[in-house]
């Protein structure tokens, strides 16, 4: 529980708006107790009436609680239309804007990763099993549908890395 709520603190201080930290408190609080059996069956169905209700009637937006995301998850507009699968991976301080979808192609093999420090604007989709690498910027409307180095930046239709940071 320790481990939760220094978490959460930490995607509070990237998220500004209510509506955000509200979108934020709910997804961690089923990734939390995704794997818990017995008593923490009354907190599954809590978090199944607010994943319904908020997120995903209020907001529009569905943002499982499997999704494997480290801290400092930013969410700016309150997380509006965005559209997550759940085998998806996102490491420590990603910002997703609104309209996002990062999501997979057939056959379901494993979703994006999505590595630290990455900025996805508003708009963009990312699909299939592809690499998000390192401090990358993906523009908005963008689609990215393979790897991206890491220090990039992505923007078109298919995605096309315009800017690559040389690595010290």
């Amino acid at each position: 529980m320790k481990k939760y709520f220094r978490v959460v603190r930490e995607d509070f201080k990237r998220n500004n708006s209510f509506l955000s930290k509200m979108v934020i408190s709910i997804f961690r609080l089923g990734n939390v107790y995704k794997d818990k059996k017995g008593f923490y069956c009354f907190f599954h169905l809590i978090h199944a009436f607010l994943d319904l209700f908020i997120i995903k009637l209020l907001i529009g937006s569905d943002i499982p609680k499997q999704i494997e995301c480290g801290e400092g998850l930013r969410i700016p507009h309150g997380g509006r239309g965005i559209i997550i699968h759940p085998t998806v991976k996102i490491g420590k301080n990603v910002t997703i804007f609104h309209q996002v979808t990062i999501g997979v192609k057939e056959p379901i093999i494993q979703g994006a990763t999505i590595e630290n420090n990455v900025y996805i604007g508003a708009g963009a989709k990312i699909i299939g099993s592809v690499l998000i690498g390192e401090n990358c910027r993906i523009g908005a409307n963008a689609v990215v549908v393979k790897d991206v180095p890491p220090n990039s930046t992505v923007v078109g239709i298919p995605g096309k890395i315009i800017k690559r940071a040389e690595e010290k």
